[in-house]
């Protein structure tokens, strides 16, 4: 099947928590990202996914604001970026 076309986002700086996949998996590596949020309000989330070798790796993702400090709010950084086909 051939792509048409395909959206790529822009790629953007990440706050994330990678999620217990045998336990809480993705919600709850979601409410802990939230927890150590100052506030919710204007933040852009997302979900990053993705199958390894030896199985699924899922990370809870926030837009690194300028203010943040992923030292002190024990959360590592990244980069997330998104493509998407449209047939």
């Amino acid at each position: 099947m051939a792509l048409d076309s395909y959206v790529e986002r822009p790629t953007v700086r990440v706050l994330r928590i990678l999620a217990d996949m045998t336990g809480g998996g993705p919600a709850e590596a979601m409410q802990r990202l939230e927890s150590r949020l100052p506030s919710l309000k204007g933040r852009k989330f997302y979900g990053a996914f993705r199958i390894l070798p030896d199985g699924k790796e899922y990370f809870a993702c926030v837009e690194e604001a300028a203010s943040d400090d992923p030292v002190a709010m024990q959360v590592d950084e990244g980069e997330h970026s998104e493509t998407a086909s449209i047939p």
